[in-house]
Formats: C-alpha cells, structure tokens, sequence
C-alpha cells in the first residue's frame, strides 16, 4: 500500500478519533453543567420552603403551647379547646402544604383525635381532662406535632449538628441527652 494511502487512513483515524473524543467530553460537560443546574434549583426550593416554614411555623407552635399549658395547669375548659383546636385546624388547612411528610400524617392524626374530643362534646371533654392518663395522651399528641414541626425546620439537627438525628418523641430527646449528659460526667 502506497505511504500517501497510510498516512491518509492513519490522518483519517485521528480526526475520527479526535471528534469522539470532543463529543464525549462535550456531553460530560454537559450532563455535569445540567446536574448543577439541577442542584441549584432544588437548593433554592429548598431554601425557599425552609424561610417559608420559619415564617409560619411558630403561630403554630404557639398555638401548640398554649393547649398544653392550659391542659396542664387544666386552666382550659370546652369552649377555649374548641377554640385553640379551630386556629390550628385553619392553620393547618392554610400551610399543611408547605410540610414535611411526616409531620403532616402527625398533623392529621393530631386533629382526628382532637375532633374526636370536640364530638364527644363537653361532658366527654371534660372526662378526660379529669384523668391524668388520658390528659397525659391528649398533651402527648399536642407534644408529638411540635417535636414534628420542629424537626421541619431541622431545629434537632442544628442544635445537635447530626442530621442523622430525629427524636420522635421529647421522651426520647429527654433520654438521649440524660445519656450524653451521664458520658460527660
């Protein structure tokens, strides 16, 4: 075979191989350029939802606590927890959008439960409030929403700089903090 042939086939392969080669690292630039993009519009959801979240999760944290320092001190009565249970309702049909999927399936089990009080009326309100088990099981509810939109907002996380850790309930934060308190000592 005649040089000139070769060295055209040899010259030929090069180009063929120098185009692949720009291609593939076109697309990989491209696919990594996409994913940043990709990235950043999440981060900025994110961020949006987490301002979103401080703005309006303390009116019901709020809320929150005056039910349970009025059930504690039992300085409530029917008419103030249909009350109390009427804003969080609202608040919750007005912002449950904007929660996180746990805290709003604790969100809804919350107010099922709390309607459930208001059904049975005064007489059945006022039963429970007399028992310090089922007093204790409406606070523990009341508890269980505010530990949930506080893990939202990653208060756990920030305060103990592990996102690993939830505490699903404030006998297992009290729990695991008696536990760091008794490694430190």
């Amino acid at each position: 075979m005649d040089t000139k042939v070769i060295a055209a086939i040899i010259s030929f392969i090069g180009v063929i191989v120098s185009g692949l080669l720009s291609w593939y690292l076109s697309k990989v630039r491209f696919q990594g350029e996409i994913t940043r993009i990709n990235f950043d519009i999440q981060h900025s959801n994110a961020q949006k939802l987490q301002e979103k979240r401080i703005e309006i999760y303390p009116n019901a944290n709020q809320l929150i606590n005056d039910l349970i320092t009025s059930i504690q001190t039992e300085e409530i009565n029917f008419d103030k927890f249909k009350e109390i249970y009427n804003s969080l309702l609202k608040w919750y049909e007005i912002n449950s959008v904007f929660m996180g999927a746990r805290s709003n399936g604790i969100a809804y089990k919350f107010l099922r439960y709390y309607r459930r009080i208001i059904k049975s009326q005064n007489k059945g309100f006022e039963k429970r409030l007399r028992s310090p088990d089922k007093r204790k099981y409406i606070i523990n509810y009341a508890w269980s929403l505010q530990l949930a939109l506080k893990n939202d907002l990653g208060v756990f996380q920030v305060e103990f700089f592990d996102p690993e850790m939830k505490f699903n309930t404030y006998d297992s934060l009290s729990k695991y903090l008696q536990n760091k308190q008794i490694e430190s000592d």
